[in-house]
């Protein structure tokens, strides 16, 4: 059986956006089941339309780099 600090691991991790690694503000669900939060989405869909792939990754407020790969 799992312990108590992993299921609140698990449970941490499921409201973490996978982007700015925070807590889900208004998050959106992907196709492949990644959770993100709305203007998370909205900053990678305007990246790609603008075709700016300088910075394949963001780094989020808690100083940790974050490549998402879906």
């Amino acid at each position: 059986m799992a312990s108590a600090a992993a299921l609140k691991d698990v449970e941490d991790k499921f409201f973490e956006c996978c982007i700015c690694l925070d807590i889900l503000k208004e998050p959106k669900l992907l196709p492949c089941l990644h959770r993100i939060c709305k203007e998370c989405l909205k900053g990678l869909i305007n990246k790609h339309r603008r075709k700016d792939y300088s910075q394949p990754y963001k780094i989020s407020a808690r100083g940790q780099s974050q490549f998402t790969k879906c």
